[in-house]
Formats: structure tokens, sequence, C-alpha cells
């Protein structure tokens, strides 16, 4: 698999970083749409730890982009974006962090019922027991992508496009990756990398998103001086694809990237 994607003209600027983690590909129609003005890496992480995967934004960045890089990250690569910017301050001018989840632990127990709640009951009794048998399954893969369609729809509100752009699943990647991100966060480790962060941070949220907007917001604020959120109405987890929002997203998106203050 390729380790980014490069779209539109230089010089390149604007940086992407995927969710997942194991989900690489998710952000390119993202991409495609800032591609009309501006020149975009998306990055394709594939790296099996934190670390690895730093190394792998720092060798595309280093090789393809004009610095400082406004980095853009969907979901758990908003963390590791946010994770990148402490550990390489100089290289970053401007963080955006769209559908983060929570930095703190005390506030993520009800995302899984809410996700569980929007769906059918088959679908709720499809999803318990795929996360049960994921670990011991002969294509974990396979079931990961199963999983992740379940959690899509509940994480919609009204969906423009039904189109899969991840380039592949890869389970390992996300139990690996996610285990250590999910220690940062018990840890306080996450939130405390904000004294590494001298950039602007921006943060984009649907109203709709199952992971409580607070749970970012809330230690944000407090900690990083030049901080703003935008929370978008009728906009679930993937604000690109939502019917109602999309729009609305990109607009502040385009700002936020054309401007020199938010």
């Amino acid at each position: 698999m390729e380790s980014s994607r490069i779209y539109g003209n230089p010089p390149v600027k604007i940086v992407l970083i995927h969710g997942g983690p194991g989900a690489p590909g998710s952000l390119a129609p993202v991409a495609k749409k800032l591609s009309e003005t501006a020149g975009i890496l998306e990055i394709l992480n594939c790296a099996k730890s934190i670390k690895g995967q730093l190394f792998e934004i720092y060798e595309e960045v280093i090789r393809h982009c004009d610095l400082p890089v406004i980095i853009i990250g969907h979901s758990w690569g908003a963390w590791l974006s946010w994770i990148f910017t402490a550990k390489f301050p100089n290289l970053v001018g401007k963080l955006v962090l769209i559908g983060s989840p929570p930095f703190t632990s005390d506030i993520t127990h009800e995302i899984l019922s809410t996700r569980m709640k929007r769906l059918e009951e088959d679908e709720q009794k499809l999803l318990a027991a795929y996360l049960d048998e994921i670990d011991s399954h002969a294509n974990p893969d396979r079931l990961f992508a199963k999983i992740g369609k379940l959690i899509a729809k509940a994480d919609t509100l009204s969906s423009l496009s039904s189109e899969d752009q991840m380039i592949e699943y890869q389970y390992d990647v996300f139990r690996k990756v996610w285990t250590e991100a999910e220690e940062m966060r018990r840890s306080g480790k996450l939130p405390d990398l904000a004294g590494k962060i001298n950039c602007p941070v921006v943060a984009i949220h649907g109203n709709y998103d199952p992971h409580p907007f607070q749970g970012v917001h809330q230690p944000l604020s407090k900690i990083i001086k030049d901080f703003k959120m935008h929370i978008i109405d009728k906009c679930g987890h993937y604000p690109w694809n939502e019917e109602f929002a999309a729009d609305d997203f990109y607009s502040i998106l385009q700002k936020i990237i054309s401007s020199d203050s938010d």
C-alpha cells in the first residue's frame, strides 16, 4: 500500500490524518474537495505503534510539504495529529481536530451505548457478536470491516454516500495502536501534551456525533491558549458525508485554512 496520496497543485501545506486506527483512505473525499484550492497530502498510516505512525507522518511531511503545515486529523487521527504537533511543534502552523474522541476517560462510557441505541435490534446483536468474536476470528480484518460499517451507520444522521473509501481494513493496526492511545488518555498523558503545542487549535464536531463534544471542549479550552470549537448542527462523526451539514463543514474548514486567525 502507498504511504500517502497528493492532491491538487503545489505548494502542499495541508496534511490529512485518517481515523481508525487501521482505516486508511477514509479522508479521500475531503482531500479531493480541498484540493480544488490547495495542495493536499493525505497520509495512509499503517504502522502498528504510535511511534511508528508518527514517523510515517514525519517522513511524508518532510518529503512533500512546504513548512509549516496545517494538519487536519479525523477521529483517532485527531489524537495522532495532536501528538505529532506536540512532538514536532516547528512543523505545524495550525491543528484542526475533526470528530475527536474525548481527551479524558470520564466521559467515554456513553459512546457505545449511544451507538447501540441508534441501530435496529438485529444490528445491535450483530455488532455485539462481532465485537465479542473479533480477537479470535479467523479473518479479523473482514470482521473489522463489518464492525466499521455498523458503527458508521450509527455515527451518521443522514448519509450523502454509502461508498466505502477505505483502502483496506487493518484490525491488527487498530488493536495495537488503540491500546497505546487509550493508555495515554487514561494516564493523562494525552491532554498533558498541550504544554508542547504552541499553534492555534481548532475543533470541529457534529452535534450528532456519539463522541461527546464536551470531552474535547472542556479540557482543551482550559489548556490551549488559542483554541476554538465549531459545533455543527445535524451532523454526525463524518461531517463531509452528512446531507444537512457537509456545506457548513467545508465552509468552516475553508475559513480555517485561508485565515491566519479563527
